[in-house]
């Protein structure tokens, strides 16, 4: 997997847009679709000052422009990638930087 690690926040903003371009509704209900699916992200970031209480740590990754890469591929894909989502405890490795082509 390769992509570009983003908030949860980005990540459901991002999400709700490519949601509701499929969507055959009017701009109206297209509209209040992308609002609540972007609202989501709304609980990461999330500061309460008068709260001392420890934040959780996070439980997911979020990649935009994501892009399956598997071995024996040839080349890289070329497609402009998709969002995603993963549990941290599932990671096994990782790498800095982009897997790209020259």
């Amino acid at each position: 997997m390769s992509g570009r690690l983003v908030s949860g926040k980005t990540y459901f903003e991002q999400f709700a847009d490519i949601f509701v371009k499929g969507l055959n509704a009017s701009s109206e209900d297209t509209e209040e679709i992308r609002k609540n699916y972007a609202s989501m992200g709304a609980i990461f970031g999330r500061k309460n000052d008068d709260d001392d209480t420890a934040q959780p740590l996070p439980q997911f990754l979020h990649l935009i422009d994501a892009q399956y890469v598997s071995p024996g591929q040839l080349g890289m894909p070329t497609n402009a990638g998709l969002v995603w989502r993963g549990r941290i405890s599932s990671v096994s490795g990782f790498s800095l930087g982009m897997l790209q082509s020259e």
